[in-house]
């Protein structure tokens, strides 16, 4: 009987070592950027949220961050950035798990990459100097003979033309500007993707899967009468379509559309079967499980009650084999 209760005590204790080798990651990961384009010389940050874990942090030579390289994040991170090239700049951060047992860091979520269009800043207009007028000398000066109109009769009124009047056509949104709002009221700026511009009429965007409504500031022309608004009631996983219809008189109805990707939120994934692959060296690799750690302390609570359970039950079945 000893013999078996502490072979069952060994088999605990070893499986509570490997659970607690195990570490907890979070299953999803968000990442925006506050501009979409800028100047040379101009400064972005780019937001990184939901995880807990190391992270890659790279960028192209477009761009310069303060933080690169290999990073843990303890939920969000923010990185402060500036424009370098003319160009596409490129930030992408890649989560990864450093296991004490694996040889080299494994991916738990995709890469997620952000860009921001950098264009030359344009040269000031110069002001034009104006000539000092001088003044001619004596010798200079002519004299000019006086003609003599010999027909008095007929006077002519030369004919100035009025200019004519230009009618702007402002019937269009000179501005907008779209907000993300999380769960906590936390507000993050959405870049649309081209940047705005009134003669351009369809945008995309992306928002992660905290994002659980959107806001949107608007600016109208001076011709335009009203502007009706559609797609902002409900913010869904995967697409969304948001309209913007101008009316006005004498004018034909034009829209503005914007399709909004959201994020799925994700849940435990890549899940890989304890001691699966082996190492050169002939050791069985341990890799972690992602999972939420609310369900890693249930598990433990519920192996620990289960193998108490099972001392008892073995012992007290010993006892009625003996008094029998």
């Amino acid at each position: 009987m000893k013999k078996k209760q502490f072979k069952i005590i060994i088999t605990c204790i070893i499986s509570l070592v490997l659970i607690g080798c195990m570490k907890v990651y979070a299953a999803s990961m968000g990442m925006s950027i506050n501009k979409s384009s800028g100047y040379i010389g101009d400064t972005f940050t780019v937001t990184i949220s939901g995880i807990n874990g190391r992270v890659n942090i790279t960028s192209n030579s477009n761009v310069s961050l303060n933080i690169t390289g290999s990073q843990w994040v303890d939920g969000s991170l923010t990185i402060t950035g500036t424009a370098k090239g003319v160009g596409t700049g490129t930030i992408t951060v890649t989560p990864v798990d450093a296991s004490t047992t694996a040889a080299e860091p494994e991916e738990v979520t995709k890469a997620e990459t952000r860009s921001i269009t950098i264009k030359e800043k344009e040269p000031e207009p110069s002001t034009p100097t104006n000539p000092t007028p001088t003044t001619p000398t004596p010798s200079q000066t002519t004299t000019t003979p006086k003609k003599t109109n010999t027909n008095t009769n007929k006077t002519t009124t030369p004919k100035t033309e009025e200019p004519k009047e230009e009618k702007q056509d402002d019937f269009y949104i000179n501005k907008v500007v779209l907000t993300g709002v999380k769960e906590n009221d936390e507000k993050v700026d959405i870049s649309l993707s081209p940047e705005f511009q009134k003669d351009i009429y369809e945008y995309t965007c992306h928002v992660g899967a905290e994002i659980q409504k959107l806001e949107l500031e608007k600016e109208a022309g001076d011709y335009t009468n009203s502007i009706i608004v559609t797609g902002l009631e409900e913010l869904k996983e995967g697409e969304n379509s948001i309209t913007l219809q101008l009316a006005a008189e004498n004018h034909e109805a034009k829209t503005y559309t914007i399709k909004v990707t959201k994020e799925a939120q994700k849940t435990i994934e890549n899940i890989v079967p304890v001691g699966e692959n082996v190492s050169k060296t002939g050791i069985a690799e341990i890799k972690t499980i992602s999972m939420p750690l609310w369900v890693f302390i249930v598990m433990q609570i519920l192996i620990i009650i289960i193998e108490v359970l099972i001392i008892y039950f073995i012992s007290w079945r010993n006892l009625l084999k003996k008094k029998n």
